[in-house]
């Protein structure tokens, strides 16, 4: 526990904890043991909670970009991610990297610090990394078109919305932000009961009768159809269906640069492997492609969406 943590006895068992080491708790659930970012202003109590704490170990980084694109790495190998920034500067810095993520549904949690609720000593707005009128609504508008959910805490709603926070960014795999004032990382509250709901929605039932049927009809004739598996397969954890199927239905396939064979990869040891994509493919009447991506280089560079061009205005 940290030394910030604010603990109520109830017999033996701790009751209260600090929002910041409820958060903790959580991205742990996530399995995230590690924590990258830049100290700053506004996000020092959370960064103390880090380290002082028996959770995540502590990154940081030489400035926001390089903690982005560390956190982005490591979420594709660990499944999660958890980036730590102060609000302003540390977003701007931060939000190419995150954007990017966003693009590759890439789960990073962005913890983003700004002013508490009491502000500055006289009671006025905080000026200081903000764009000098002490309004810190365009960095968080910002993230708002960059990340699948956002959340600004208080000591109130925090416990709800971070575990809001951490299903939509496990579940959707896209980057999520959360605004965390000062003055919140301190504060108590109850700590959770139970562990983070993860599980999938069901899916709509006609929508997978129909997909079903589709496969069906494709694996009828398994010589003259192949399946595409791209990196979309892995960020969602459906490597093993994905080589099951394979495996049953004795189907050709093939893999993306972002879903080739290897460890942690799409698919290993499953005959009837096509070249990569990008090479020379045997002719298919059908090709179902699994877990696409459109924003890869390799995945990109020979394909583009069909778009009207905007006309110039003329003179």
């Amino acid at each position: 526990m940290s030394s910030t943590l604010v603990l109520k006895e109830s017999g033996n068992v701790l009751t209260q904890c600090t929002v910041a080491d409820y958060l903790l708790h959580r991205l742990g659930e996530l399995g995230i043991d590690t924590i990258f970012g830049v100290p700053g202003d506004y996000v020092l109590e959370f960064i103390c909670a880090v380290t002082d704490g028996a959770g995540p170990a502590w990154v940081g980084n030489c400035n926001e970009l390089n903690a982005a694109y560390a956190a982005d790495g490591y979420a594709r190998v660990k499944g999660a991610a958890a980036l730590v920034v102060t609000s302003g500067v540390g977003d701007l810095g931060a939000a190419g990297g995150v954007a990017g993520a966003y693009a590759e549904n890439v789960p990073v949690v962005v913890i983003s610090g700004v002013p508490g609720s009491g502000n500055g000593p006289l009671g006025r707005p905080m000026a200081h990394h903000s764009l000098g009128d002490g309004d810190f609504g365009p960095f968080q508008r910002i993230f708002g078109e960059i990340t699948t959910a956002q959340a600004i805490l208080t000591a109130d709603n925090a416990p709800g919305e971070i575990d809001r926070i951490c299903r939509e960014l496990w579940l959707d795999k896209r980057p999520v932000y959360l605004v965390l004032p000062a003055d919140v990382s301190v504060m108590p509250v109850a700590r959770p009961e139970r562990r983070l709901d993860l599980r999938p929605d069901l899916s709509d039932q006609n929508e997978l009768n129909d997909f079903l049927g589709r496969l069906a009809e494709a694996a009828r004739n398994p010589a003259r159809t192949a399946l595409l598996a791209d990196i979309g397969v892995r960020q969602f954890g459906h490597t093993a269906a994905v080589n099951r199927l394979l495996s049953d239905i004795g189907m050709p396939w093939a893999s993306t640069m972002g879903g080739r064979v290897g460890p942690r990869y799409v698919v290993a040891g499953i005959p009837r492997h096509l070249l990569r994509s990008g090479g020379r493919q045997r002719r298919c009447q059908l090709r179902k492609r699994c877990g696409g991506s459109h924003t890869g280089w390799l995945s990109t560079r020979r394909f583009r969406r069909r778009q009207s061009r905007p006309e110039l205005p003329r003179r």
